[in-house]
């Protein structure tokens, strides 16, 4: 910058200077080429090949706003403070940011994000029940809703308890039908490691037994007073599949695991999110063999679903949203393109095409907040009424300082597997 300033500043510079600038701008050099704006977006980043979906939005987004030029921001950490730390810092490193509803109360009550303007709202009924609930905090909308996950129970239709399985309610209900499996084939298959993994699953308990996000809030306590019966929930999921393969540090870092084996038939059932559906998928077309019996083949209806009962109490079922949201104190054309950003990138074209796979690919099976979309891609992912069905009127929470208390309570639940 400096030695910039000296050039301008050095007189018999001066019309050479002019001379270059006239001559880019006259008609034998066409038009004044104009700088792009630049919109910084940070998305979800725990999703089926998220590379893809980035690269799509931005060849989409770009070719419809020639003015802008999207930069996409690591969050590093997501769950370990990465997500805070680009919206409160300055001058701050993102525009868009996609946020999982566990921050939502904090970052409006930390004011690091502006409330949606009414014109970029959409009609009523737009999106599942659950994600419009999720999105609004003191009658005021902080997030376009764009995903939907929660704990499901996957097991194959031709399963001999299928029928018991698609009725059972409660965790004990599960225990009972499994039995007390020897070997994998027999058993359960779930992530139940990790200080995010196990805080959510143990609100998750807390929503069973209590049956009201208030009621599980009061009862959340901290990692030295925990509820006695939601403790127990971890420790009943390891026990339904032998060989501690339910926590485990390599397979929780690399949680393509489950949904393989689970193609594989080396599981009678599995608890996850529905988006390592993907990967049962995948497993069935690459590494399923053509003599082998497996599962998942992409437009087969081969798989049946539950909400994951976690307790002996009737089922409720826990929903986190991932909304797109503004930072604070955006105006004028940032403002503008942040909020048609946001437009396309929760829009009904984009996701569809995302969302259903192109030939010799499987789908990604990631719950849209658009209602509508999940009539359309059920002929390519057969799987999406019903899962609709299971999550559209879920209860999601948010509550000050939620992630960062889950994490310490899924710190502690940690310790304590397998040996209770």
């Amino acid at each position: 910058m400096n030695a910039r300033n000296r050039i301008f500043q050095t007189a018999n510079l001066v019309p050479i200077v002019t001379s270059i600038v006239l001559a880019v701008s006259s008609p034998c050099f066409g038009q004044t080429v104009v700088k792009p704006r630049v919109l910084r977006v940070a998305v979800y980043p725990f999703v089926p090949e998220i590379a893809q979906i980035e690269l799509k939005i931005e060849q989409d987004f770009e070719a419809s706003h020639p003015g802008v030029r999207l930069e996409f921001v690591d969050l590093g950490d997501y769950y370990g403070g990465g997500l805070v730390t680009v919206l409160t810092a300055n001058p701050s490193k993102v525009d868009v940011v996609e946020v999982d509803t566990v921050f939502l109360q904090d970052l409006v009550d930390s004011n690091l994000i502006d409330p949606i303007p009414q014109e970029v709202l959409q009609p009523e009924g737009t999106y599942l029940p659950v994600a419009t609930r999720a999105a609004v905090i003191n009658n005021k909308t902080f997030g376009v809703p764009h995903w939907v996950c929660g704990n499901f129970l996957f097991f194959r239709k031709d399963d001999r308890d299928a029928d018991r399985l698609t009725r059972a309610t409660k965790l004990g209900e599960i225990e009972q039908i499994l039995g007390d499996p020897t070997t994998e084939e027999q058993g359960l298959l779930a992530d139940i490691r990790g200080k995010t993994t196990l805080g959510e699953l143990y609100l998750s308990c807390l929503l069973d037994e209590y049956g009201v996000p208030k009621e599980a809030l009061a009862h959340l306590g901290n990692p030295s007073a925990l509820d006695s019966a939601a403790v127990k929930t971890p420790n009943r999921i390891f026990s339904l599949c032998p060989g501690g393969l339910n926590h485990n540090s390599k397979y929780h870092s690399n949680g393509q695991f489950y949904s393989r084996q689970f193609a594989h038939r080396k599981a009678r059932a599995k608890i996850s999110y529905s988006e390592d559906l993907y990967y049962v998928g995948d497993e069935f077309l690459h590494g399923v063999a053509s003599d082998e019996p497996g599962v998942g083949e992409p437009a087969k209806d081969d798989i049946q679903a539950i909400g994951a009962p976690l307790m002996d109490e009737e089922h409720k079922m826990l929903a986190w949203v991932d909304v797109l949201c503004l930072r604070r104190n955006l105006t004028g054309e940032k403002k503008k393109d942040a909020l048609a950003f946001i437009t396309t990138y929760s829009g009904a074209d984009f996701n569809r095409a995302i969302l259903t796979p192109a030939p010799g690919d499987v789908p990604r099976y990631l719950l849209p907040a658009r209602a509508s979309l999940y009539g359309d891609l059920a002929k390519a992912a057969p799987l999406y009424p019903r899962l609709k069905e299971i999550i559209q009127d879920a209860v999601a929470i948010t509550d000050s300082r939620l992630n960062q208390r889950l994490r310490d309570i899924g710190a502690e639940l940690d310790k304590h597997v397998e040996s209770p």
